[in-house]
């Protein structure tokens, strides 16, 4: 915040949070995966517990999607 970034993130504090955005084609289960793979790949990298981390799932529809220098669709 304001340019300072904290030495650590102390276990008990406010999680890390993680939007994640993926297209909407995927199953429940692809879900499921990626949200689990992203928590446990975020704990095992930043040494936090994944208990204290947040992780959002959205959807991106086709065509609601710039990259590319285009509007995506599938």
């Amino acid at each position: 915040m304001a340019g300072q970034v904290a030495d650590c993130q102390p276990n008990g504090s406010h999680p890390l949070l993680v939007n994640l955005l993926a297209p909407d084609f995927s199953t429940a289960e692809a879900i499921e995966k990626m949200i689990t793979c992203v928590a446990t790949s975020l704990a095992r990298l930043t040494g936090l517990p994944a208990d204290n981390i947040f992780v959002h799932y959205r959807t991106a529809g086709s065509g609601t999607v710039f990259d590319a220098g285009k509007i995506v669709t599938w």
